[in-house]
């Protein structure tokens, strides 16, 4: 018969197949031949491989379906693929879900790694880069490049934005960018927008624009709103410092403190902490009258610092804050 045809190699040892399509089963299986014994040289797919390894004799050419035309074999090709799963190195030899195309390959990773280092430290000739240099866009390739990309950019807007949710950059890639944005500004100062420049200068977002990126409606905020209230009435018992807080929330001391001080996440209820007095944490060990009585000591120039921090039993920088009203004793009962 004579038309488009579907194909199998089958392997009589291990049972793996592999499917095909040819308008000339008899030359294509002469072709197969002919790449695995390495008369053809043309690159050798799993397939061939195999049958240099098994041998030829031990696989078998069958012609399974006979169609009119190219459209139809493509269709049957996906649908015999699918039916032997020879896509799947465990039951065949395909690497693609067939029809023609390449949809379903992937390269292996021995693959993937070869073509890493063949391509490791390959670079442009000098004068290829210069002829890339020089050339540019002509005026009608611009317009037709023009109108194909209108209406694409809010789509690629969205995509970008999806794809960057949730990214948390390392220190060293944010300090890369930070140095590349600098000298990129250095070396172009012409381009950098900045006072009127700026697309945002003399405005101002709307109060409706700022509730929407505040609090948990920010996707990169690290708490939630319950957590924020909790802070806050944590520290108001003065059992807290901002340090222990912002260990205990996975957030830094700085952002600690603006939260307790409603500097951030102010939509959320709460007050700033009124008169909170230095004495709420475990290292204060002094009370107002013995700061009054170290003040006394100290004038009299019979003690020094380091005598006053042993008898009273605290550090000498605390008395180095004390001597040099630093401390306000009105703080301390």
């Amino acid at each position: 018969m004579s038309g488009y045809c579907i194909y199998t190699i089958f392997n009589k040892i291990n049972g793996k197949i592999y499917v095909g399509q040819s308008n000339d089963h008899k030359e294509r299986w002469k072709k197969h031949i002919g790449i695995a014994l390495g008369n053809i040289k043309e690159h050798a797919y799993p397939v061939h491989k195999a049958m240099i390894k098994y041998g030829i004799k031990n696989f078998t050419f069958t012609v399974i379906l006979w169609l009119d035309s190219r459209e139809s074999c493509n269709l049957a090709e996906k649908y015999w693929i699918s039916y032997f799963r020879s896509n799947e190195r465990e039951f065949g030899y395909n690497l693609t879900e067939g029809g023609g195309g390449t949809c379903g390959f992937s390269h292996s990773e021995e693959a993937i790694q070869k073509m890493r280092e063949k391509a490791t430290g390959r670079k442009h000739k000098p004068e290829t880069i210069e002829l890339y240099k020089k050339r540019r866009h002509s005026e009608e390739t611009k317009k037709h490049l023009s109108e194909i990309q209108k209406g694409k950019m809010p789509v690629n807007i969205e995509q970008l934005k999806v794809i960057n949710i949730g990214i948390i950059r390392s220190e060293e890639n944010r300090k890369n960018i930070s140095e590349g944005l600098k000298k990129w500004a250095k070396d172009n100062p012409d381009k950098v927008l900045k006072g009127e420049k700026h697309g945002m200068y003399g405005k101002n977002h709307s109060d409706e624009t700022i509730l929407r990126l505040s609090g948990e409606n920010n996707k990169l905020a690290k708490i939630k709103e319950r957590e924020v209230i909790e802070i806050r009435e944590k520290f108001a018992t003065g059992k807290y410092t901002h340090q222990q807080l912002a260990d205990e929330y996975g957030i830094c001391r700085k952002q600690a403190g603006r939260i307790i001080n409603c500097i951030d996440w102010k939509h959320v209820p709460g007050n700033p902490p009124q008169n909170i007095k230095k004495r709420t944490h475990k290292y204060d060990k002094i009370s107002r009258e013995n700061i009054l009585i170290i003040i006394e000591l100290y004038k009299t120039g019979e003690y020094s610092q380091r005598k006053l921090a042993a008898l009273y039993n605290v550090s000498q920088k605390q008395i180095y804050c004390i001597v040099n009203g630093k401390i306000n004793p009105e703080d301390y009962k």
